[in-house]
C-alpha cells in the first residue's frame, strides 16, 4: 500500500497469521519525506512513540543521491537510540559516542557491530517498500454482520500496542486504496478513521454497498 503523510505497511493480523510468518512490509511514499527528496537526507520512523512500547526499535531511512539504506536506530553497543544521519552522513549514540555511517557501519566505538540493515525494495518508482522480519504479515478477517436491515462488515485484526491503525478498501487490485470510515461498535456510527492498537484482537466495523472489493489494515509509521 502506498498511502499518504507516512502511513503505511502490512503490520495487519486476524485471528490467526499466516502459516509460514511472511515479514511485515512497510511502504512509503517518497514525496512524504522531504529529507529523503534531497542529495542526502535521513529521516527516524517508528510505529510508537519515544518512550512508548512497539513491536520494534526505531529505523532509519536515509538517501545518498539514488541509493537508499534502512538501518535500525538502536546502538549495537547498549541499544542506546541514534538520531537520524547528519549532513556527514554519520550519527553519534548520545550514550556512549559510538558513531556509524549511514550504511550501519562503526566509525567508532566503543560499539564493534554494525547497525542492523534491512532489505529494501525499489522497483515501484518513488516508493520505498522495506522488509521488516520482526513483524509478521497477517491476514485480516471479514466477516458480515447478521442484523437485519443492516450491510455492515466485522473487520477483524490483531494489532499491536500503542500503534495507530486504518481500514483500507479497493474496488479491484489495480484501483488505489481508500480510507474507509468505520464503527467500534456493531450498531455505532461509522465516524472513526483510525484506531489505537492495544495488543491482542481488535474489531472495527465498516458499512459495506453489496458490492465486491478488497479490504486491509494499515499501520501508521511517524517521524520520531
Amino acid at each position: 500500500m502506498v498511502l499518504g503523510n507516512a502511513w503505511a505497511g502490512i503490520s495487519i493480523a486476524s485471528i490467526q497469521p499466516r502459516a509460514f510468518r511472511d515479514p511485515g512490509v512497510l511502504r512509503l511514499n517518497i514525496t512524504d519525506f522531504p529529507p529523503l527528496q534531497a542529495g542526502f537526507g535521513a529521516v527516524r520512523l517508528a510505529f510508537a512513540s519515544l518512550g512508548q512500547v512497539s513491536p520494534m526499535p526505531p529505523i532509519i531511512v536515509s538517501r545518498d543521491d539514488t541509493d537508499f539504506f534502512v538501518v535500525s536506530a538502536e546502538c549495537t553497543h547498549q541499544s542506546c537510540l541514534i538520531p537520524a544521519f547528519a549532513a556527514t552522513k554519520t550519527s553519534t549514540c548520545p550514550c556512549h559516542g559510538s558513531r556509524f555511517g549511514h550504511d550501519g557501519r562503526v566509525i567508532r566505538g566503543p560499539a564493534s557491530s554494525p547497525l542492523p540493515r534491512y532489505d529494501l525494495i525499489t522497483e515501484v518508482p518513488g516508493v520505498l517498500q522495506i522488509i521488516l522480519p520482526e513483524i509478521a504479515s497477517y491476514d485480516v478477517t471479514i466477516q458480515r454482520v447478521a442484523t437485519p436491515g443492516t450491510n455492515r462488515l466485522a473487520v477483524a485484526f490483531r494489532s499491536m500496542p500503542n500503534v495507530d491503525y486504518e481500514v483500507l478498501s479497493r474496488t479491484s487490485p489495480s484501483s488505489p486504496w481508500q480510507v474507509r470510515s468505520f464503527a467500534i461498535s456493531e450498531a455505532g456510527s461509522a465516524d472513526r478513521t483510525s484506531i489505537k492498537g492495544i495488543g491482542s484482537e481488535q474489531v472495527v466495523y465498516v458499512d459495506s454497498d453489496g458490492s465486491s472489493g478488497l479490504f486491509a489494515v494499515s499501520a501508521k509509521v511517524r517521524q520520531v
